[in-house]
């Protein structure tokens, strides 16, 4: 994802952990549903979230509260910000483990 110095992603959910590379650090402003003031951080560095109900629990990170699944951030710094973002859609299982689980 790349965000130029003031633009936004849309408001968007996550229903998977997620973890994410940033390329390019950048001051981020987050916001919750309806556009609520949430939080500015330096996201920099790697980062990474679980899911826990209906928040975000920060791995390696601490935020003054919870992030809801659903949010939005915006580039509030003067240059471009750029990352790299996974998500885990399923739980990893190694061919061995499959294989003694047949057994």
């Amino acid at each position: 994802m790349t965000l130029l110095p003031g633009q936004s992603t849309s408001m968007h959910r996550h229903d998977h952990d997620y973890h994410f590379v940033v390329l390019q650090p950048a001051k981020l402003r987050l916001f919750g549903e309806g556009g609520i003031f949430l939080t500015d951080f330096d996201a920099q560095g790697t980062m990474g979230f679980t899911v826990d109900g209906d928040e975000l629990k920060p791995i390696g990170a601490t935020f003054p509260f919870p992030i809801p699944l659903v949010h939005a951030a915006k580039n509030i710094d003067n240059h471009t910000f750029m990352e790299i973002l996974y998500e885990v859609k399923q739980p990893f299982v190694s061919q061995n483990t499959a294989s003694e689980q047949e057994l």
